[in-house]
């Protein structure tokens, strides 16, 4: 089936199957009615074991959410109530979970309940030419926290941008604009891990590993997160990212378990060309309080304990870094990174529970005052390979049982 839409289309969503392309003209696209609380697009067949649905094509739409119009109806205990289906399947643009041979290119995901686009169990992943913005005005710079928690809980919530669950193989993304709000561009190799209770994500979303990704031309638009790359023991490896550019408020990119059951397995890790400067951010408690405050007593004694488990390194969130890295990586390179730095918050943060057998870091700092931390660590590396272009003392922070057991330096003199 080749479905051609030329103009706007009212829908209270659609399902696709094999064989199918939904292409626009025109300017055509699809608006999500009030009251439909699903995503715009779904494949027919979703399922988190199986595969159905091939060869699936979505061409030069633009899709606009109508996120004020949906509403709240996911399970009452989850932290992410507003962002879910009644059966607790985020509420995304473009979803699909079971499919092979996926085509998604120039496309415009607008004003989205949650994910722009989710994608689970999936293989030969092809996007090109897409943006993803959440739709919210932009995020105040004057006013204050009052204006910021504000801006927040109307406009905050699990909004990622393009997100992928396990298993996941063969992905090549070239070109994406990404304004979200949570993680703009996300890997997720043991989602099932999470849903410990009232199965908070979803029937459609399980685990498995993620292999084989290539993602090219990436700009971040005030993004509050950038990338993140997540395992608790399901593989994660041969991920190249390059030529990254834009802002982000928290963290650019974080590679960790983040309190998963397991310690994490990534294998090879490549991102080059990256040019992201951080903005000023409130901290996390300051910033999301009206959010906490809004949950049911349980979820919020829940969030509580979750940001407090010490054993799960959540400092990681508040430290804000531009690179926040935990878990065992085998191989990690972050090449010709160029950003300016911020006061105080640390640009490569190794956390504690950290195991990295090869890092290599070519990092060029263009801050005025030099207050920023290049190198934070509480975790251990076994060999690193660091280039620094900065101006500033003390490049390197240790921290508790933070080390590097073989360290070769190209920077400053630094003892």
């Amino acid at each position: 089936m080749h479905l051609i839409i030329d103009g706007p289309a009212l829908v209270t969503g659609l399902d696709i199957y094999s064989n199918s392309t939904i292409e626009c003209t025109g300017g055509g696209g699809l608006y999500l009615k009030d009251g439909s609380n699903r995503a715009i697009v779904r494949n027919g067949h979703r399922s988190r074991f199986e595969v159905t649905d091939q060869r699936v094509g979505i061409r030069n739409c633009f899709l606009n959410g109508n996120s004020d119009g949906q509403l709240v109806v996911g399970p009452p205990l989850s932290m992410y109530r507003v962002a879910q289906e009644a059966d607790g399947t985020f509420m995304s643009g473009l979803q699909f979970s079971g499919v092979h041979y996926l085509v998604v290119e120039n496309v415009h995901l607008w004003n989205i309940r949650s994910f722009g686009m989710g994608v689970a169990n999936a293989k030969f992943i092809q996007i090109r030419d897409v943006t993803v913005d959440i739709g919210a005005p932009p995020f105040p710079t004057s006013g204050g926290l009052a204006a910021a928690q504000a801006w927040m809980k109307k406009y905050a919530g699990n909004r990622d941008g393009l997100n992928f669950a396990g298993p996941i193989q063969y992905v090549t993304i070239n070109g994406v604009l990404l304004r979200s709000w949570d993680d703009a561009l996300s890997f997720h190799a043991d989602v099932a891990a999470t849903a410990t209770r009232e199965n908070v994500l979803g029937p459609f979303l399980g685990g498995g590993p993620i292999t084989d990704v290539t993602v090219n031309n990436v700009v971040f638009e005030g993004a509050s997160h950038g990338i993140r790359l997540q395992s608790a023991s399901e593989r994660m490896d041969r991920i190249i990212i390059s030529n990254v550019s834009g802002t982000v408020r928290e963290r650019m990119a974080v590679i960790s378990s983040m309190g998963l059951r397991g310690g994490g397995n990534f294998g090879s890790i490549i991102m080059s060309n990256v040019n992201v400067d951080l903005l000023d951010s409130y901290s996390r408690e300051d910033l999301y309080a009206p959010l906490m405050d809004a949950l049911p007593a349980e979820a919020l004694a829940e969030t509580q304990a979750w940001w407090k488990f010490e054993s799960l390194d959540i400092g990681e969130e508040s430290d804000l870094p531009l690179f926040s890295l935990n878990g065992d990586i085998e191989n990690l390179q972050l090449r010709q990174v160029a950003t300016k730095g911020i006061a105080k918050r640390p640009l490569i943060r190794i956390g504690n529970h950290a195991a990295i057998g090869a890092l290599t870091v070519d990092l060029s700092i263009h801050s005025t005052d030099q207050t920023a931390v290049p190198m934070k660590i509480l975790g251990k590396i076994e060999r690193a390979n660091i280039f620094l272009d900065w101006g500033g003392k003390s490049p390197i922070e240790y921290h508790g049982g933070g080390a590097i057991a073989q360290l070769r330096w190209d920077g400053p003199e630094y003892k």
